[in-house]
């Protein structure tokens, strides 16, 4: 199985706000979801309230893949993403899994406030994940992390806690550090989160995350704030 947090981020909130139904070997996937707000690491995108969409394969193999879409970023406009990679399986508390992750960040080009030099502001990130029972850790490395032609790395770690077959809540905390994330943020920086999820009806989940950075208050750069902040989600998951 794959966790799927990585889209929007490990990408939005690594605590599994953006988490889609767990994939087994041979399924396809997905979801939609709507947020108070697209968190990406602990900041603050652009825009407002979020629409997410994912789908999702896992092949027989162990090769997955997919794509998700947001209708905001931290840079404005809207967010595609594309990513592929592989899952072994050493138990079933045990898996191990690796790829790669591409942000497409088109609309951000044309916002001369966000954007003044309409730099080409698409990512590519590779990754590592090790799923083992309820913790989760992943690491993520670009090496030319949003148009500032210098690397930059995260670290994440998640412990998660189902209580009964409806209630679980999961904490995670996070690094970003780096040339390419100093040039972006200003520093290296923390990110922490506490996610309370609940289904409310089959595949149908609310959910309530209190998200932080210790970045020092006020915009990191136009269109972002740090601010410890509050997000709810809706989501509603798809077998296909």
């Amino acid at each position: 199985m794959t966790s799927l947090t990585r889209l929007g981020g490990c990408a939005a909130l690594c605590a599994g706000l953006m988490s889609a139904p767990a994939a087994t070997a041979g399924s396809t996937t997905g979801y939609v979801s709507a947020l108070s707000e697209y968190v990406y690491r602990g900041i603050v995108a652009e825009g407002g309230a979020a629409l997410h969409a994912l789908v999702h394969h896992h092949a027989d193999n162990g090769l997955f893949g997919g794509l998700f879409a947001a209708n905001a970023n931290q840079f404005g406009g809207s967010e595609f993403d594309v990513y592929a990679g592989y899952a072994h399986t050493f138990n079933e508390h045990v898996v191990l899994e690796g790829g790669a992750l591409y942000y497409f960040l088109t609309e951000a080009k044309e916002d001369l406030t966000l954007n003044p030099g309409r730099r080409n502001l698409d990512t590519l990130e590779a990754y590592l994940a090790l799923h083992a029972g309820p913790v989760q850790l992943d690491f993520y490395y670009s090496p030319d992390y949003f148009a500032t032609r210098s690397e930059a790395y995260y670290y994440s770690a998640t412990v998660s806690h189902d209580v009964g077959e409806l209630f679980s809540v999961a904490l995670q905390a996070g690094y970003t550090e780096g040339n390419g994330a100093i040039a972006l943020y200003g520093d290296r920086y923390v990110d922490y989160s506490l996610t309370a999820s609940r289904v409310i009806d089959e595949g149908l989940t609310l959910s309530l995350a209190f998200i932080g950075t210790d970045l020092e208050g006020g915009p990191l750069f136009p269109g972002t704030r740090d601010d410890p902040k509050a997000v709810v989600s809706l989501q509603k998951d798809f077998a296909f």
